[in-house]
């Protein structure tokens, strides 16, 4: 470190992630406040790359497929390099970012970050059941009746993340449209939450709450399923004001609960909830997404991703930047 003024951080995004983030802009962010910010190529020794104080990285689309081999390596020299460099710092351990990979351990994780929640924190995890394949003589409603589930449900890979496969979901009203989909799945309960999601962004001890639009409450008589691309805008069936042709013809009228303006969640609330999330996974930068049940106004966490986009985040850059140097 005497060699040199500067910190030296070396980071690793894919190039769709660095684009979407203007990752450039908190390059040039970093260089006018004293950090030297270098792109560490993985599919080169890390060695002649160096030194670095510390390291960043995404890697989670890498560790997805343990068939491509050429991502294996890129992976492999990276935990290489970060082993002969104990005094390195490294955001985020990949060890780390191999938990959150996998649907069905994130939904059991979020079950116990739920347990440890106070009871006047009115918070809760959607129902949830994996099905890694049928046994003989089982259909996927006898699983869900024995989790206590009931449709409409939400169905999701179990990968989390790096296919355009993980993206596809769907919300289905009956037990035929699990036709369009593969086990191992996840089915979830749907919960109405009038249209409205709040994604909580996560950056060592500071938290950011961004509204977004969100899926319209479903009416009880809906049977067609609605199937979208998480990484896409939802399609015009899925958002608010949408009435069904169930519905259109009722003689009652629609009767999906109407969208009253929903409320943030509590601030104390969600900063437990981050505690809760960093102590179980040993992350620093990660987001997760809260719904509020429309009946009942409890809080609902229904997926957390390592080092999102931060979308909305107005002092993302000089937040991230103080994370690294502290």
């Amino acid at each position: 470190k005497g060699r040199r003024n500067m910190p030296r951080v070396g980071y690793y995004l894919s190039p769709s992630k660095a684009e979407k983030m203007k990752w450039s802009l908190f390059v040039d962010y970093a260089n006018s406040s004293g950090v030297e910010l270098v792109p560490v190529d993985l599919d080169h020794d890390l060695e002649s790359q160096g030194p670095f104080d510390a390291i960043i990285h995404k890697v989670t689309d890498e560790l997805t497929d343990p068939e491509d081999h050429e991502a294996a390596a890129k992976v492999k020299r990276l935990e290489e390099y970060i082993h002969a460099h104990p005094n390195m710092l490294e955001i985020d351990p990949v060890s780390r970012q191999r938990t959150v990979l996998d649907r069905g351990s994130m939904s059991k994780l979020l079950q116990t970050v739920n347990d440890a929640m106070p009871e006047d924190k009115y918070v809760r995890c959607p129902k949830f059941v994996i099905v890694q394949s049928l046994g003989e003589g089982e259909s996927y409603l006898s699983i869900m009746r024995k989790s206590g589930i009931n449709f409409p449900v939400v169905c999701k890979t179990i990968q989390a993340c790096g296919s355009k496969q993980s993206h596809m979901m769907g919300i289905i009203f009956k037990e035929e449209d699990f036709a369009h989909f593969q086990a191992p799945l996840l089915i979830q309960e749907y919960l109405n939450h009038d249209a409205m999601i709040f994604k909580i962004f996560v950056i060592g001890d500071f938290i950011d709450v961004v509204r977004r639009k969100s899926i319209r409450n479903l009416f009880d008589s809906e049977t067609e399923p609605l199937l979208f691309d998480s990484q896409k805008p939802f399609p015009p069936n899925m958002l608010d004001g949408f009435i069904p042709s169930s519905e259109s013809s009722s003689p009652a009228g629609p009767s999906a609960p109407t969208s009253p303006t929903t409320e943030d969640p509590p601030t104390d609330t969600l900063r437990q909830i981050a505690r809760e999330i960093r102590r179980s996974l040993g992350l620093t930068l990660f987001g997760f997404d809260v719904i509020t049940e429309s009946k009942t106004r409890t809080h609902a966490i229904v997926d957390v991703n390592y080092f999102p986009g931060y979308s909305g985040v107005a002092d993302f850059h000089s937040v991230l930047l103080k994370h690294i140097l502290d």
